[in-house]
């Protein structure tokens, strides 16, 4: 009975400990592999248009029609960001308040999005068996629809941050925030290992069924390990008026405008400005890169499942000496690690759109070591500007606004690479570095204000 009782009280402490990385891990793990095997789905129903069944990756990986199927995905991947990220704004809207207003309930904003992903790979299963029954648009459009009706990662990022935040205290937001975004870069090394070698040797198919199962599993590690932080809460209305009323989306405008002591009403409209710049040129690269591999360096498959592993350990690396070094230990303004992240980011941008041969190639990813801190640090700055009760709204906010920024942005880089492709695929890297230029003035501004202050924003929010 002694020993039950010691072993339970040392799960509860490891899962109060541990939260939502597990789920976390697996889903996003789970997503970067669906991301990738069904780019190269519909690369490779461009590379034979005449074909009846999915191709055998064992026996070649070469494509028939090489230029004509780059083209033809760079085209889908247009529209395809602009339906993802135009539908998933207006759900992303209204799930913040609605969590704010529900008792806080932050749950069902993580699980949501992974419900969605398995619709997807299921759907991906069936473009997979009938490969010439489902053309490449139809599967385009399909995958979009699916994955932005259920919020995408946005959904459960908004999720995430406002749970994080709601079980840990000012001083270490900043951290415990970074130590979840880190599972980014790992969940992204081990996806993007996985991906080449099991396309290549189980196939299409198979892959997704393993999608799928992993997703499930994800599932089930939420529940396992996310206790529920909801308050009661008195309905005072109806689900129209507690969830899709336009007026919550003007309230939740608000939060964002609200005068703040310390200039974090300021702090806050430029955490606002820099996630779109710091999360669309990484998204917009990560869209590209497997094309732009395989076209300037003749990569496969599995050349770029390494590649992209060495790429990621780097980012996941970066992202512990940064947030853990940095930011716990020598308590460095996060505004001050963003600048330092910003220069790193500028100059892997410049050495991707100059590098020519192998050999210098590999010499770029390390210049990433601290691109993962980046995504993190926009969304670990802003919820320490804001009130507890207002982070699901104003996360809302953020994202949407990211989101809608995404919608122009994302585009533009499949149309420069699409009318360079033959001349200069690495062209698109000019828009990354244009984008993240302008975070410079954003940190450089925030650490001005925040730089005599012991603490990156004023503690008193708590009180």
């Amino acid at each position: 009975m002694a020993k039950y009782t010691l072993t339970q009280k040392s799960f509860k402490a490891f899962r109060c400990a541990v939260t939502l990385e597990p789920m976390l891990f697996v889903y996003f793990t789970a997503t970067v592999l669906s991301y990738n095997v069904s780019t190269n789905m519909l690369f490779h129903k461009g590379c034979d248009p005449n074909a009846t069944a999915a191709p055998d990756l064992r026996a070649s990986t070469d494509c028939l029609l090489e230029n004509s199927a780059q083209h033809g995905v760079s085209s889908i991947n247009v529209w395809k960001h602009m339906i993802q990220e135009l539908i998933s704004v207006v759900f992303i809207i209204f799930a913040g308040p609605w969590s704010d207003l529900h008792g806080r309930r932050r749950r069902p904003l993580m699980f949501m999005p992974v419900i969605g992903q398995i619709i997807c790979d299921a759907f991906n299963m069936l473009s997979a068996v009938f490969w010439d029954g489902v053309s490449p648009f139809v599967t385009g459009i399909t995958q979009s629809l699916i994955v932005s009706l259920t919020g995408m990662q946005y959904c459960f990022f908004i999720g995430m941050y406002a749970y994080l935040a709601d079980i840990t205290d000012m001083s270490n937001r900043t951290m415990r925030i970074g130590f979840a975004s880190a599972v980014l870069p790992l969940a992204a090394t081990l996806g993007g290992l996985a991906g080449g070698y099991l396309n290549v040797k189980l196939g299409f198919v198979a892959v997704f069924a393993l999608n799928v199962a992993l997703n499930v599993i994800a599932l089930c590690l939420g529940l396992l390990f996310i206790y529920d932080t909801s308050e009661p809460y008195e309905t005072t209305g109806s689900l129209y008026k507690t969830t899709f009323d336009p007026k919550i989306v003007v309230e939740s405008v608000k939060t964002v405008f609200v005068r703040r002591e310390n200039h974090n009403r300021l702090i806050l409209l430029l955490m606002i400005v820099a996630s779109p710049l710091t999360g669309a040129p990484f998204v917009g690269e990560i869209g590209l890169m497997y094309m732009y591999l395989r076209k300037q360096f003749d990569f496969r498959e599995i050349d770029y499942s390494l590649f992209n592993t060495y790429s990621m350990g780097i980012m996941l690396f970066g992202s512990i000496v940064s947030l853990k070094i940095l930011s716990q230990k020598l308590k460095m303004n996060d505004a001050m690690i963003g600048l330092i992240v910003t220069t790193f980011d500028i100059a892997t941008a410049v050495g991707f759109l100059s590098v020519t041969k192998f050999q210098y190639l590999l010499f770029v990813p390390p210049l990433e070591l601290f691109r993962g801190a980046a995504l993190a640090l926009s969304g670990a700055i802003a919820s320490k500007c804001v009130k507890p009760h207002e982070l699901g709204s104003m996360n809302s906010v953020r994202t949407a606004i990211e989101n809608l920024s995404k919608s122009a942005i994302l585009p533009l880089y499949s149309i420069v690479y699409n009318k360079t492709l033959e001349f200069m695929p690495s062209a698109f890297f000019i828009i990354s570095i244009c984008l993240t230029a302008p975070l410079i003035v954003c940190f450089g501004i925030t650490y001005y204000l925040t730089r005599n202050q012991e603490k990156s924003v004023n503690s008193d929010l708590e009180k």
